[in-house]
């Protein structure tokens, strides 16, 4: 049996660090963001063992940098869709960070409006079912700093 062909479920996957390349470089160049490396030609895996968390939160902030509309995040949606119905995902619970997005401006209508529209059309197009789960960015429990 193949990996590939195996039916699957995602659980634990995060919309801004999954997007595929090719749109992650596409809504650089349309959102005029300078990303510090190249989704095509560098490894974003090894670019990022290879620094620190300095490093790590550069490139993650650069890369919510890249999402400015609702259409954004559908497409967004809709690719990582496409990916992983290529690998036989028939299910994907996918955090977002929103508080990124709002901190720089974007309103909250055009996260959730693109979000819930990517997902509808994930579900269409690629017969993938996304769930999203926002997360607030914080690792905080009570008594820990």
């Amino acid at each position: 049996m193949k990996v590939k062909k195996t039916k699957k479920v995602l659980l634990h996957t995060h919309l801004e660090g999954s997007l595929p390349a090719e749109m992650l470089k596409s809504l650089s160049i349309r959102n005029k963001v300078l990303l510090p490396f190249d989704p095509i030609t560098d490894n974003l895996t090894n670019f990022c063992q290879k620094g620190n968390w300095q490093t790590f939160r550069r490139v993650f902030f650069a890369i919510c940098s890249c999402f400015k509309t609702a259409y954004n995040f559908t497409e967004a949606v809709v690719a990582y869709a496409q990916q992983l119905q290529e690998h036989g995902v028939l299910y994907a619970e996918v955090h977002c960070t929103p508080w990124k997005h709002l901190s720089r401006g974007v309103a909250l209508d055009e996260i959730s409006s693109g979000l819930l529209l990517g997902v509808k059309l994930a579900e269409e197009l690629h017969n993938v079912r996304v769930r999203i789960i926002l997360w607030n960015g914080s690792w905080k429990r009570p008594g820990h700093c």
